[in-house]
């Protein structure tokens, strides 16, 4: 029989071993508590006091759980000679691009800016109206 909850309803039911399942799978508490029809409060709470830990501790080790067989299989694919996964592992893993991603381009825009910036406050100091007549030091 399911123990009653304080405000008198019958307390759901929840598979520890099919929440485990599912984290390695990756899904979120969202989830997996509309799997189970709860309250993703009550998922993280009923983990709190049944588990001892946060809901976030608690899936981030079943989540990476579920990628290490995962990268282990793309690292022996890789291995085995399939030239598309060592290029995808070495982008993912290396960071190794055939192209500079658009982040480093708008970065080097932003410096290069910044730089001329710089150079035309170092070459013209008395840029402003009110110090015209100041003399440079």
């Amino acid at each position: 029989m399911q123990s009653m909850n304080p405000a008198g309803r019958p307390k759901k039911q929840l598979d520890w071993d099919v929440v485990d399942n599912l984290l390695r799978l990756g899904m979120s508490g969202v989830k997996i508590a509309s799997y189970f029809a709860l309250h993703e409060d009550t998922l993280y709470d009923r983990c709190l006091k049944e588990k001892g830990i946060s809901f976030t501790e608690y899936s981030g080790v079943l989540y990476v759980k579920g990628e290490e067989p995962l990268l282990k299989k793309q690292y022996e694919k890789a291995l085995a000679g399939d030239n598309q996964m060592l290029i995808h592992l070495g982008k993912c893993r290396l960071k190794q691009y055939a192209y500079e991603p658009e982040s480093a381009q708008q970065d080097k825009a932003l410096i290069k800016a910044l730089l001329e910036h710089i150079q035309n406050q170092t070459r013209n100091p008395l840029t402003d109206s009110d110090n015209a007549d100041a003399k440079p030091v």
